[in-house]
């Protein structure tokens, strides 16, 4: 995400090599990874033109970003999780 520039929308593509990243942030044990992969998720979201192409994604990311709303430790980044899972909804 960080190589695109703000005005470049996200394609398919770039989606699937981020997923797995963002999936691998959230398997951790550590709440600021969850949190970071929370923020790029929703900064993800405002990147991405077309929602249909988000749909293969939505259903890897929405239980995980539920069960990080739920189950991390440290409030802030529990309620940056909640937000994510709320704008991916």
């Amino acid at each position: 995400m960080s190589l695109s520039s703000p005005s470049e929308k996200v394609k398919l593509k770039k989606l699937s090599i981020i997923v797995p990243v963002l999936v691998l942030g959230f398997k951790t044990k550590q709440d600021a990874t969850k949190r970071l992969s929370a923020v790029i998720v929703t900064n993800m979201l405002k990147l991405v033109n077309d929602p249909n192409e988000l749909e293969p994604y939505t259903k890897i990311l929405l239980p995980i970003l539920e069960n990080a709303s739920n189950n991390v430790s440290e409030p802030e980044a529990r309620s940056v999780c909640l937000k994510s899972f709320q704008s991916l909804e």
